[in-house]
């Protein structure tokens, strides 16, 4: 998959694409176990809800680790 291609895909069917990819699996994995796996790659953080933003500011600083 190009990145572009992957910037299209919500969390869930990333997270089969990048199986083989052990760093970015583990970071997708963080969201998903966060309840946004639903969520596309490449959308842009202003059409976030408040919850969604806030639950991705904390896989950000779980992802600092």
């Amino acid at each position: 998959y190009s990145l572009p291609e992957l910037m299209e895909m919500d969390v869930n069917t990333a997270l089969q694409a990048t199986a083989d990819l052990k760093v970015v699996h583990q970071r997708l994995e963080v969201l998903k176990n966060l309840g946004l796996g639903y969520l596309t790659l490449g959308e842009e953080t202003p059409s976030l809800s408040g919850g969604e933003a806030q639950r991705l500011k904390l896989a950000s600083e779980m992802g600092k680790g």
